[in-house]
């Protein structure tokens, strides 16, 4: 099952601290913290992927001496 992570909405709507949370891929987002009621909104980030995968598929889709391919394996900087 995945972990999504989600982010509280403070009260001037800005995103406050983040959580982490099972679900399963067919749940829907949460609107609301589990534990507290705050709202919530889930947040993006990154696939959890270990570097070796991550640094193949990269060079698979972008090859390995690519702009973008060298720019994804430097973690975008």
């Amino acid at each position: 099952m995945p972990i999504y992570v989600y982010e509280i909405l403070r009260k001037d709507g800005k995103p406050g601290r983040r959580f982490e949370i099972q679900q399963t891929i067919h749940a829907a987002p949460l609107k609301k913290h589990p534990k507290n009621g705050r709202p919530v909104r889930r947040a993006v980030s990154s696939a959890n992927l270990p570097k070796s995968k991550y640094e193949r598929a990269v060079k698979s889709i972008y090859g390995k001496d690519s702009t973008m391919g060298k720019h994804l394996l430097r973690g975008g900087q």
